[in-house]
């Protein structure tokens, strides 16, 4: 019985040590899932690129497609998702329970980073906004004269119904005093009023042939700076940047904690060339990506029709156009590790500039993009919840601070912001050497 019980201690010790082994071993080999819209395909690049940099580091990494930011905020709110890339707007709403999530507040989710920034983009073939025609259509709401001058309403194209294009433009529009009515439903025997506009969707590639072929006045868009497809239609198209003048609107009082105020220059659009980081073809080098639909354009570009013969100075003399911003952003929810919060945050901050102009300009480079500020992808609404790896890091890089000398030495408000914005603009990017 001795040597019975003797072998019955041997074999439970081996067992415990074996299963440590495998616990030991699962612990450190968990595969962590994104989680990303399918229908955006900047996302989708960001995701791939930061998936290889983890990859390298000894994560590993799977990257899921959904059907819409409502399931991806859902999925990891209930844990069955690690990481999203999600709207700031859909991400501070369900943290807050606002508009769509007023009854169905997500607790769970944490902010990690915002990843880039997105612009409203209104491109219009130019027109008069008086009967006179001397005096250019340069603003939304100049819009309201458009069917007096031409009889007829101005007729818009954006992306597909869910997309956020499509409904950033109701958005927009509405406040702005306009009826959107889909060209689908035009009656030629009824009579529409001033004030409404109709509207078609397309991918951007037949966005983009529609203008060239002026079925569509003009186009709205939501889209990264220096967006490929903005500066195509922009060059190949006598279009023009249209001012979002929404301050004559209460979209800022209603929606200043989503957007920010921008000016855009005008120059990069007609003058950055995209093409030479592109293959034609659909066929995309080993090193590069696109993001023009899912496939490089490999059709022609045709003269626009009726060149306007005062658009160069149109263009020389507007210089910039007035829009707003709204980011996407990286959240995770409370059961995300706070070393691997931290881990991820800390390499996205040292490989931005890479990852940014790999995703913007399709090149391998480290130098400074310029496109924004360290500090500007770092804070969120004073209401949301920081995950609490990355506001350590934060702390440490200073972009979080409750050092009320430290404060005042910086000019910032700490009653309204959670974090104040640093004044330097390269922490991040100093502090970390990049191998070229």
């Amino acid at each position: 019985m001795r040597g019975l019980f003797l072998v019955f201690v041997i074999l439970m010790i081996f067992i415990y040590s074996s299963s440590k082994k495998v616990i030991n071993k699962v612990s450190y080999n968990l595969i962590y899932v994104i989680g990303v819209y399918s229908n955006n395909i900047i996302d989708k690049k960001y995701a791939s690129l930061l998936n290889n940099l983890l990859t390298e580091r000894g994560y590993s990494v799977i990257i899921k497609d959904y059907d819409n930011y409502l399931q991806l905020i859902d999925e990891c709110n209930n844990y069955s998702l690690d990481f999203a890339i999600v709207p700031e707007d859909y991400f501070i709403d369900s943290c807050l329970g606002l508009n769509y999530y007023k009854e169905n507040t997500k607790i769970n989710n944490q902010y990690l980073i915002s990843l880039y920034f997105n612009y409203l983009v209104f491109l219009s073939y130019p027109f008069y906004q008086n009967k006179e025609k001397t005096k250019k259509l340069t603003n939304l709401t100049d819009l309201h004269n458009f069917k007096k001058v031409y009889n007829r309403n101005y007729i818009i194209g954006t992306e597909p119904t869910s997309s956020n294009s499509f409904n950033n433009m109701f958005l927009i529009f509405n406040l702005a005093g306009f009826e959107l009515i889909s060209i689908e439903q035009f009656n030629p025997s009824e009579f529409y009023n001033d004030n409404v506009i109709f509207y078609s969707t397309y991918t951007k590639t037949d966005l983009h042939r529609k203008m060239l072929e002026q079925a569509i006045d003009g186009l709205f868009i939501l889209d990264i700076q220096n967006s490929r497809f903005v500066c195509d239609v922009c060059q190949s198209t006598n279009t023009l940047f249209m001012n979002l003048d929404l301050e004559k609107t209460e979209f800022d009082s209603l929606f200043s904690n989503y957007y920010s105020k921008k000016k855009l220059d005008i120059n990069p659009y007609y003058t950055t060339n995209h093409k030479k980081y592109f293959s034609k073809d659909n066929i995309s080098p080993k090193d590069t990506i696109t993001y023009y639909n899912i496939n490089d354009i490999d059709e022609s570009i045709d003269e626009p029709v009726n060149k306007d013969k005062g658009l160069k100075q149109i263009l020389n003399n507007l210089g910039e156009f007035d829009t707003r911003s709204i980011r996407n952003v990286l959240i995770t929810n409370d059961k995300t590790a706070d070393d691997v919060a931290y881990n991820m945050v800390d390499l996205i901050i040292r490989n931005n500039n890479y990852i940014i102009n790999k995703l913007v300009y399709n090149k391998f480079s480290n130098s400074e993009h310029k496109l924004f500020e360290p500090i500007d992808i770092t804070y969120i609404d004073k209401n949301i919840k920081y995950h609490p790896g990355v506001s350590k890091l934060y702390k440490e890089l200073g972009f979080i601070t409750y050092d009320k000398l430290d404060l005042k030495k910086n000019e910032a408000d700490a009653d309204e912001k959670y974090n104040y914005y640093w004044n330097y603009s390269k922490i991040g990017l100093n502090r970390f050497k990049f191998d070229d």
